[in-house]
Order: structure tokens, then C-alpha cells, then sequence
């Protein structure tokens, strides 16, 4: 829903994966269009998430062959912030967590930079249905 005035109009996911899960969320193959209205730039692909402050969980996301329109942002992923279990609060950073981009396009794709991390092609090839979805069969 769109927040007249806002900068930031959302973002498109927030995984909290298990450390020892391969994969976690994974968009292949989709186009990321935007509703009337939403400005460019106002959408990040995601932020990390440690639910709970649990530090065994280290997101994972990875948008793979994906159009994207011009609202997803330059930088593509941003912090989130969490108390960790000595009730400190920190930030959790896209460069501590498992977030990648596979040959992207359109207005919102964006290069290879510190917060948007490309896999590579034999990288990208690891990410077939049996392998993110094992036996489960919608």
C-alpha cells in the first residue's frame, strides 16, 4: 500500500533463516513491478532478520533472473535492526547475511556493489527447485 510522502515505500522481503539452512527465500524467474503511484527509488529488495534476537539466524534471500521496475533501489538491500540476547541493539547489516541477485534487468536491476552481491553463474545453478524445495510438492 503506498504511504503518500514516505521515502521508503517497503521492501520486498525479510528472511530469517536458520545458519545451517542452504537457502532460504528465492524469486526466480518473476517480474517486480510497482502499483500506480510508487515513486523510484523507494522500495529495497530486503533486509535481514533475526527474529527474536536469535544470532543462529543469518538471512537468505536471492532474487534470480528477475525484471525489476525503477522503484527497487540502487543499493538493492538495507540494515535491520534487532536486541541481540544481552539486550544490546544493533543493526544487522545486508553484508552479514546471505542476500544475492542473479542476472537481474530492467530500470531496477543493479551492478555488482558492496550491498548488492551478484552470484555467479555456477553459483546460480545450485538454485534448482530440488535443491531450495527438496521433496515438498506444492
Amino acid at each position: 500500500r503506498l504511504v503518500p510522502g514516505a521515502e521508503i515505500q517497503g521492501y520486498l522481503s525479510a528472511p530469517s533463516t536458520p545458519a545451517d539452512q542452504t537457502y532460504g527465500l528465492v524469486f526466480a524467474d518473476c517480474r517486480i513491478a510497482r502499483e500506480a503511484g510508487v515513486p523510484d527509488a523507494s522500495t529495497y529488495l530486503g533486509r535481514p532478520w533475526r527474529a527474536g534476537g536469535n544470532m543462529r539466524l543469518v538471512g537468505a534471500s536471492a532474487f534470480l533472473r528477475c525484471w525489476m521496475d525503477a522503484h527497487i533501489r540502487a543499493e538493492g538491500w538495507t540494515a535491520m535492526g534487532f536486541t541481540d540476547p544481552t539486550g544490546q541493539k544493533r543493526l544487522f547489516q545486508p553484508a552479514d547475511a546471505r542476500l544475492f541477485e542473479f542476472a537481474s534487468r530492467g530500470p531496477g536491476a543493479g551492478p555488482a556493489a558492496i550491498g548488492r552481491r551478484l552470484l555467479t553463474a555456477s553459483q546460480a545453478a545450485a538454485f534448482t527447485p530440488r535443491a531450495v524445495l527438496g521433496d515438498w510438492h506444492g
